[in-house]
């Protein structure tokens, strides 16, 4: 999924619902987690570098998700009873 290299540049996708944190890098889902520590409105970017490890972010970009739908209890119809003639001799 990651591409290397000299000059390379991966995309790096992270969405987060509440605490909940999906990431992903050119567009492959790498990995799910979450952290009670997040609160809304925070943005938290950690790189590391190791030796010969470079990072950089250039046009990052912030969208707000849309809600994802929650499951709505339906009432599924019950047919009516309807009256059974007794078979004669019963």
């Amino acid at each position: 999924h990651i591409e290397r290299g000299y000059g390379v540049w991966n995309r790096v996708r992270i969405e987060c619902r509440g605490q909940e944190m999906a990431f992903y890098i050119n567009n492959q889902p790498v990995m799910k987690t979450s952290d009670p520590r997040l609160t809304e409105d925070e943005i938290v970017l950690v790189t590391y570098n190791e030796g010969y490890l470079e990072t950089a972010f250039d046009n990052f970009k912030l969208y707000e998700l849309e809600a994802q739908p929650t499951a709505t209890p339906t009432n599924t119809p019950q047919p009516a009873p309807t009256d059974t003639p007794t078979p004669p001799g019963l």
